[in-house]
């Protein structure tokens, strides 16, 4: 799975450094691509059953890839390539500590893509959203 980052779409659409209101609408344009390139990597992610229970064990605290393992039937490797498509999809994130890299699960990115993916559908959520939208624009 390969996914594009919000610098490189920025870089894509040339944004970086204009200071005219042409700047603030790009960089919506790319906050909205960014939600909806990592909403589809977020919904892969999450397509699968084992990457779905890695993230619920990492929501107890951050963890090793043996400390996964030992959790599952599973090969060290196999549950190094769910991490990754995880990292991928902004689900997780790794940290170095000496010679072992500890996992740590993303919440925000999750709660966000959720939120964005139910917005169209939960009137309250609409509502939110056309809310903060109107406020950002008399900003």
């Amino acid at each position: 799975m390969t996914s594009i980052n919000r610098s490189e779409i920025i870089f894509l659409f040339g944004v970086h450094g204009q200071r005219n209101g042409k700047c603030s609408k790009n960089l919506q344009l790319v906050n909205f691509l960014v939600r909806k390139i990592s909403m589809g990597d977020s919904f892969k992610a999450l397509a699968s059953e084992p990457r779905r229970r890695i993230l619920n064990h990492l929501a107890g605290g951050p963890m090793t890839v043996g400390e996964i393992a030992d959790k599952f039937d599973m090969a060290m490797p196999s549950i190094s390539k769910h991490l990754s498509v995880l990292k991928e999809a902004g689900l997780v994130r790794e940290q170095k500590r000496g010679q072992f890299v500890l996992y740590h699960i993303v919440a925000d990115n999750l709660a966000n893509t959720l939120y964005s993916f139910l917005t169209p559908f939960c009137p309250d959520a609409r509502r939110i959203s056309t809310e903060r939208r109107e406020k950002n624009d008399d900003d």
